[in-house]
């Protein structure tokens, strides 16, 4: 299978779906991308809670 075959499974999918699920998917990916952008914030916070609770 070539990426262009899959791309175009892919996008036939993306087309068949619904506007509900289309919504679900793009909040899903803007999750995503804003933990990684954020991950060395995410892990010191949970760190220094940890940190908290230990004393």
């Amino acid at each position: 299978m070539t990426i262009k075959t899959s791309y175009n499974r892919l996008l036939t999918k993306w087309r068949e779906s619904t506007p509900v699920t289309r919504g679900f998917v793009v909040i899903i990916l803007i999750v995503i991308i804003g933990i990684i952008v954020r991950w060395r914030f995410i892990i010191n916070e949970a760190s220094n809670g940890f940190k908290y609770f230990s004393n």
